[in-house]
């Protein structure tokens, strides 16, 4: 399972990422096909026994078959919201500009004594240039993509003065 959506019947079943489905109601599945077809040929409300593996371990997890039409319906109305394809790259390589100058104006203020805040001040001001979003979980975002920016900021993060963690933020 590479994803398991939050409070659905996958996970209120036990699922979880990383487990690998080898099995389903006492037959081995041989790809994930197979797996498809069964619980399309299987009504909704009734139980499915999953035969997976989690960590080396066999496990057996009951769950059940949902109404595939409403499921249908988010996807769809999930794809309609959606921008397209063409303004989604605009954006992320607008964000990764920002991010990259947002990074070097931090390596500068930081030669002036700059703190963690400095971080978080610098990469706000050049990310709402670009009408982007500059709370910290995007800039966590954003420091753990493979930018010049962000190894610019791991390497002088050992010299930022004691406030917030900047562990916290990157890895």
């Amino acid at each position: 399972m590479s994803k398991v959506r939050r409070h659905s019947p996958a996970e209120r079943s036990g699922l979880r990422v990383g487990d690998r489905i080898i099995g389903a109601s006492h037959v081995r599945l041989t790809d994930a096909d197979q797996l498809s077809r069964l619980v399309q040929s299987m009504p909704p409300g009734d139980s499915l026994l999953l035969h997976i593996q989690r960590h080396g371990a066999t496990l057996d997890l009951t769950c059940q078959v949902t109404d595939r039409r409403h499921l249908y319906f988010l996807m769809m109305e999930e794809e309609q919201s959606r921008p397209p394809l063409s303004a989604r790259h605009r954006n992320w390589n607008d964000t990764q500009q920002a991010a990259e100058t947002g990074g070097r104006q931090l390596v500068e203020r930081q030669q002036a004594g700059g703190t963690v805040d400095t971080l978080a001040r610098a990469f706000e001001v050049e990310l709402s240039n670009y009408g982007t979003d500059g709370r910290l979980a995007d800039i966590d975002f954003l420091l753990r993509q493979p930018l010049k920016a962000a190894d610019a900021v791991r390497d002088i993060s050992h010299s930022f003065r004691p406030g917030l963690p900047l562990s916290d933020y990157i890895h």
